[in-house]
């Protein structure tokens, strides 16, 4: 039996809107505040810098699920022994870093500047880094092309941010 694409994006359009409102519906029906979203990251290399996509974040009491990771669809490159500097706008209290190769995911939906990617099952590549706003690490990875996300926890809420790197030799 063939599975009913709009019965798949009314299911998702549900999820979003639940997850949208739970954290603001306090029973009066009042439309809630407008929160900005958190501020992108910036992650610098030798061959420039990309600004992040902003995903799944609960930030000053407004909670937003995506429909996958939102990654810059413009790729950033780096060697292979080059450190990538991250620079975030917030102060974070927990970090953590995850590397999954691009092609172990799909690509589920694009946007301008951005594509919703959703990994396929857990990551090896996993890092819990210091909090600090601004960071260089220098992860060892093999040429390839990868989704780098930071998980960040601050005292607005918390955030993912993602990024498009290509690694070479």
């Amino acid at each position: 039996m063939k599975a009913n694409p709009l019965l798949g994006s009314v299911g998702v359009l549900v999820l979003m809107t639940a997850a949208f409102t739970s954290c603001r519906d306090d029973g009066s029906g009042a439309k809630p505040p407008h929160v900005e979203p958190p501020p992108p990251a910036t992650l610098v290399t030798g061959s420039g810098e990309q600004t992040s996509g902003v995903y799944n974040y609960c930030w000053k009491g407004l909670c937003v699920d995506m429909l996958g990771v939102m990654v810059p669809t413009d790729t950033l490159t780096a060697h292979v022994d080059e450190p990538l500097v991250f620079e975030l706008a917030i102060e974070p209290t927990q970090l953590e870093l995850l590397v999954w190769p691009l092609d172990a995911g799909t690509v589920v939906k694009e946007y301008e500047g951005f594509f919703a990617w959703r990994g396929q099952g857990e990551t090896d590549l996993r890092y819990e880094l210091a909090a600090q706003s601004s960071f260089q690490f220098r992860p060892d990875l093999a040429p390839g092309q990868y989704v780098i996300v930071l998980a960040v926890r601050a005292s607005d809420g918390s955030a993912g941010y993602a990024f498009q790197v290509q690694v070479v030799s």
